[in-house]
């Protein structure tokens, strides 16, 4: 997959929409077909580097900007960035690690205080914090 670039071209396709201000992400609704587009983006994302931890240590350079796009959606303009996340960070001791920086920690502590509190926040802050059930101390 690193090979083809598939993971650039899914990163491009996530990023150029909403970087040329074509679309903005808070505004997206679930009958948008941007939404469906960023939708299958991650659905493939997931697919091409989940459980397999070469590619996801090599997906995790952007994982800022996956972390990004999962804080500003919510069940009205969902696209899956949440779901990606959790699978990149599940039980990956190194990437969680090495990648997740106290500015993504702080990003999640901000939403928090702005964000009504529901079950998306919990499994964002159990993949941030938890590796094989047992916490992670450096997060």
């Amino acid at each position: 997959m690193r090979e083809n670039y598939l993971v650039e071209y899914i990163v491009q396709i996530l990023y150029f929409p909403f970087a040329t201000r074509s679309f903005r992400l808070e505004r997206l609704r679930q009958e948008d077909l941007i939404t469906r587009l960023c939708q299958n983006a991650y659905i493939l994302l997931k697919s091409a580097v989940g459980g397999y931890e070469i590619n996801e240590m090599y997906a995790s350079q952007w994982i800022n900007f996956f972390f990004s796009q999962a804080m500003k959606t919510n069940k009205e303009n969902d696209i899956f960035a949440q779901s990606t996340v959790e699978e990149l960070l599940s039980d990956n001791q190194k990437l969680l690690e090495t990648q997740i920086t106290p500015g993504i920690i702080k990003q999640f502590i901000n939403l928090c205080k702005i964000q009504e509190k529901d079950k998306k926040l919990v499994k964002l802050l159990t993949a941030l914090c938890t590796c094989y059930g047992k916490a992670v101390e450096h997060n």
